[in-house]
């Protein structure tokens, strides 16, 4: 399910970002905040490709993960460590 998807609300693609040696992705963030640092700054972007199976889960990877809570949707990054 895309991000914006469980909100009812329309996506429209801006454009396209071709990175050489990056496999193809879904969609990208923006880092907001310093939780992460050193491996993710504020105002780095992150790629990520939508799994629907924990099964493709890999132990010691970062993950991105899209909740919801009373309505509200909210992105989280897992670090490795998790």
């Amino acid at each position: 399910m895309c991000l914006l998807e469980s909100l009812n609300k329309q996506q429209y693609a801006l454009g396209k970002i071709l990175i050489p040696n990056i496999s193809v992705c879904d969609g990208a963030v923006y880092v907001n905040g310093d939780s992460m640092y050193p491996i993710l700054k504020s105002g780095d972007i992150i790629g990520y490709k939508e799994i629907s199976s924990f099964d493709n889960v890999i132990y010691g990877e970062i993950y991105l993960v899209s909740f919801m809570i009373d309505g509200d949707e909210y992105l989280a990054v897992l670090p490795k460590a998790w």
